[in-house]
């Protein structure tokens, strides 16, 4: 009786949440445009990730940190597609930073928000009044959910501090290895990508995130199913939208999937779902038959891309641990 309790609290909670997620892109598109719609997806899920989280460091300084890294998101995304070569020094230092002042935690996932509104910010990108509006909502968005952050975490006693963060750096920890490896893989993948004018980079790099974790069971088992995940997904969405459901009932079914979306914590599942969900906003920019090949190519490349990084650089901190043992 107490779990049926607990259970129908938990889905009462996320109807409200869904209707919160709901209203904000409505009004986040009306007010700052229907090209700047992601960056709402953004803005929510670090709102949510960071109002649980905590970055363990001084609470003050943390807030002003969430503030940084959403500005180098909105900012060094743009900068960064210049040209090839000044986005591979920008997309390192960004990534890079990113993940220092959001990670100290490994289990957090405190950085997913801002690499992943990096890795938007670059796939849709925008130009004029409306990259304007772009850093002007995400802004807003920053400085509020510091200052929430702050009021959530300001009674806390912290030892560590952003020098702190810095200064216990040290190629023979974990830590320090998964931020090299994430850094570096990813700003090969989005060079080689771009320098190839690949037409889906955000896909490659997204994949390539979601796969480099700091713990080896969990890249090894999120590796295993990423690329039949993909395949799933693309073959639900083509059934589904191609095939089955008329254009006018799309809407509802994409709005309802979302809702479902809020209970899955398999991973496998997830999978398959960002791959239904991202299908819907590439098959308005590409022919659906090149959306749904897209999607499968870019996983596949992804988790190759990923798997090849983590050997790789295994034998060079292995290596490195040998040289400083003698």
């Amino acid at each position: 009786m107490e779990k049926k309790k607990e259970w129908k609290s938990d889905f009462i909670g996320k109807i409200f949440v869904f209707l919160f997620c709901v209203l904000f892109i409505a009004f986040y598109k009306r007010i700052f445009g229907v090209e700047n719609n992601i960056v709402a997806v953004v803005i929510l899920t670090g709102l949510f990730i960071l109002m649980r989280g905590d970055l363990g460091y001084h609470a003050k300084q943390a807030s002003a940190a969430i503030v940084l890294m959403f500005l180098l998101m909105v900012t060094g995304a743009k900068l960064a597609l210049i040209h090839p070569l000044l986005g591979i020094l920008i997309n390192f230092v960004v990534i890079g930073l990113i993940l220092i002042l959001s990670s100290h935690n490994l289990a957090g996932g405190n950085h997913v928000p801002f690499l992943m509104g990096y890795l938007f910010c670059q796939g849709y990108d925008v130009s004029g009044k409306v990259y304007g509006m772009r850093v002007l909502s995400v802004m807003l968005a920053a400085l509020i959910i510091a200052l929430l952050y702050y009021a959530a975490n300001r009674e806390k006693e912290y030892s560590r501090t952003i020098k702190d963060l810095f200064q216990e750096m040290n190629i023979h920890s974990i830590r320090t290895q998964w931020y090299l490896r994430m850094a570096v893989t990813l700003t090969l993948v989005m060079f080689v990508c771009e320098l190839f004018h690949y037409p889906r980079t955000m896909w490659v790099a997204l994949a390539v995130l979601s796969l480099t974790t700091p713990f080896e069971e969990d890249q090894k088992e999120r590796s295993r199913v990423r690329i039949p995940a993909a395949i799933l997904g693309t073959a639900i969405f083509y059934i589904l939208f191609v095939v089955l459901i008329p254009e006018q009932y799309q809407t509802i079914i994409v709005m309802g999937v979302g809702f479902l979306a809020m209970f899955i914590k398999d991973y496998f599942i997830k999978s398959i779902y960002n791959s239904f969900s991202s299908l819907g906003a590439a098959v308005i920019l590409f022919p659906t038959s090149d959306a749904l090949m897209l999607r499968v190519i870019s996983n596949m490349i992804g988790t190759v891309t990923a798997v090849v990084s983590y050997f790789v650089f295994n034998v060079i901190f292995r290596k490195c641990k040998t040289v400083s043992s003698q």
